[in-house]
């Protein structure tokens, strides 16, 4: 993060010139979920970069190697968190995502858990990537549940992210509220 904002000041000499300003998110899915929460605490890296993100956006975070870092990340962060998951994700459960809000010190945590969601679908993984997840899956016990189309659960992330990191990043209060009505919406 620290290189990047330095490339936003780098008098032109970079195609990021003028285009990262000093708010961020970390933001990532399933093993990325869990590198968000990390990449959150920066004493769980010894401090090895000196930016602060200021939100970030877990989807259907988890990865068992790591989970007790994330972990030991949420108890640590107060930054803004938005925790999304799916009820038909039997990967990285609803359950293990509930715990990590519920174990949360952010004092601005939320929790969507999309009806009927799946863990392959928050993310748009090639043929090979696909397979592999959808296999997983299937082993796991929820390949033949009903989810919602890999297209609709895409946009309702959206739905979701584009608003609060609107709110979050840039201070925009309309933002708030229409994250706040998407969120009721998507979990009814």
């Amino acid at each position: 993060m620290d290189y990047v904002r330095a490339q936003s000041a780098n008098n032109r000499q970079s195609p990021l010139y003028g285009r990262v300003g000093s708010m961020s998110a970390a933001m990532g899915h399933s093993e990325g979920g869990v590198a968000s929460l990390i990449a959150a605490d920066q004493a769980l890296l010894n401090n090895s970069y000196s930016s602060n993100f200021s939100t970030v956006v877990d989807l259907s975070g988890c990865f068992p190697p790591y989970d007790e870092a994330a972990d030991v990340g949420v108890k640590h962060e107060k930054i803004p968190i938005l925790f999304i998951t799916g009820s038909q994700d039997c990967i990285c459960t609803p359950q293990k995502n509930l715990d990590f809000y519920d174990d949360s010190i952010s004092p601005c945590r939320y929790y969507a858990n999309l009806i009927d969601g799946s863990h392959c679908f928050f993310a748009n993984p090639g043929p090979v990537d696909g397979v592999l997840c959808y296999d997983l899956e299937v082993l796991l016990g929820c390949g033949f549940v009903t989810k919602i189309p890999k297209d609709t659960q895409l946009q309702r992330v959206l739905d979701l992210t584009v608003p609060w990191l609107q709110w979050q990043l840039k201070g925009m209060t309309t933002a708030r509220k229409t994250f706040d009505a998407t969120l009721q919406l998507y979990q009814k």
